[in-house]
């Protein structure tokens, strides 16, 4: 009686085991540990093509891939379908050894048939638990993240406390020092000495506040001060306490849209001038001498929407992407300058991410604009800003 090819195969289990033990390249001392495997790969193998259904292997390659066989019992790195491609490759020497003609077509097509089905579910099976363990591997970098910025938070919010105290007792004893000292010309570089060292310790408190800031936004503890606020009275009480910086740099200024300069929105008018100056400041900083900066108001929709607008050197598109997160830098590092608005001068990163802080609290929004970085043809940078104009029962703010 002619044998099926699963009787067949069966009949050869011995040839077909030591073609495996072969195809694999195992020692002497790994066959003892393989070979349950292999006897239980050639049992479920004989079921799937005696049966014609190869999914009676799914159990088995499962099992494989959730327990790392047969790496796990190798001790090296082999995948399953690797593994199933040397198996295939012992099952077809087998096949060729003792088979010829139409019986080997018949019997080679039904292994192949199995084999094409197992590495497709172990591809699909491997997939899916490569998605999980990246599910894993990315929850927990995000959550790592989440504490790392939780540490630098903290770390800054103490280091801005501690510096407090030392910065207070220099300030007292430069104006006590101030104070000492005559106001004649024959003194006047003392006086010029004092006025530096309190201008050094005028910048490190505006930085301590700004850290002291950035801890607030980080934690959602910016409170805000509503109160009815026109924007316009703040951008010209900015450009009047920029005056020195804009004609310093023969910087032009320009604030249009009259219809809405009087309009009214609610928010708090400390913290908005705050967003406002850092944005404005960074138009100076990266607008050449003779440059100008435009900032155009207009209403729409209750909504209230400042541009501000610079010809300077621009922004590349890669910046454009991490312009508001902490400490980024942009300014050329060799340009330091705690002036703030020397060309390209560099800063500590907070003001553009203290910005979009504060206008986020306020449930607004803010974007920006370049065609890209040109220190030749100046292509220009334009922030544009939108407020909702709403009384203050309708704010639910952080």
């Amino acid at each position: 009686m002619r044998l099926t090819e699963a009787e067949w195969l069966n009949n050869h289990k011995s040839t077909w085991v030591s073609q495996a033990l072969e195809a694999t390249g195992w020692g002497v001392g790994q066959r003892e540990s393989i070979l349950d495997l292999l006897d239980e790969f050639f049992d479920v193998m004989i079921e799937a093509i005696d049966t014609r259904d190869p999914s009676t292997s799914n159990t088995m390659i499962k099992r494989w891939i959730d327990q790392a066989l047969p790496s796990e019992l190798l001790g090296e790195k082999i995948s399953v379908i690797m593994f199933l491609k040397q198996l295939m490759q012992a099952t077809y020497i087998t096949c060729q050894t003792f088979l010829s003609g139409n019986r080997l077509t018949v019997t080679y097509e039904n292994v192949v048939n199995f084999f094409v089905y197992a590495f497709q579910y172990a591809s699909e099976y491997q997939a899916q638990v490569n998605i999980k363990q990246a599910d894993v591997n990315i929850a927990a970098i995000e959550r790592g993240s989440q504490r790392l910025e939780l540490s630098k938070s903290a770390f800054i919010e103490i280091t801005a406390h501690e510096l407090r105290t030392p910065i207070s007792l220099i300030k007292g004893y430069a104006n006590m020092l101030q104070s000492s000292i005559p106001l004649d010309a024959e003194h006047e570089p003392e006086q010029r000495l004092v006025n530096g060292i309190n201008q050094g310790v005028n910048r490190l408190n505006e930085i301590i506040n700004n850290m002291l800031l950035v801890a607030m936004i980080d934690n959602n503890r910016l409170d805000l001060s509503l109160q009815p606020v026109w924007i316009g009275k703040i951008l010209q009480g900015i450009h009047e306490e920029q005056e020195k910086s804009f004609s310093r740099r023969n910087i032009k200024f320009y604030l249009k849209g009259s219809g809405s300069r009087e309009k009214m929105i609610v928010g708090d008018p400390f913290r908005l001038r705050q967003a406002l100056e850092n944005i404005i400041t960074n138009a100076i900083k990266f607008t050449p001498d003779g440059g100008k900066v435009t900032v155009t108001l207009r209403d729409s929709n209750n909504k209230f929407i400042i541009e501000i607008e610079d010809n300077g050197i621009g922004i590349s598109k890669t910046n454009q992407i991490r312009l508001f997160n902490k400490f980024n830098y942009l300014g050329d590092i060799s340009h330091y300058s705690t002036t703030k608005t020397d060309f390209k001068g560099g800063g500590p990163g907070l003001g553009l991410y203290i910005a979009k802080g504060i206008i986020d609290a306020h449930h607004g929004s803010i974007n920006v604009y370049s065609p890209g970085y040109d220190e030749e043809r100046f292509p220009g940078t334009t922030f544009t800003i939108t407020l909702p104009m709403k009384p203050p029962h309708q704010i639910n703010l952080k």
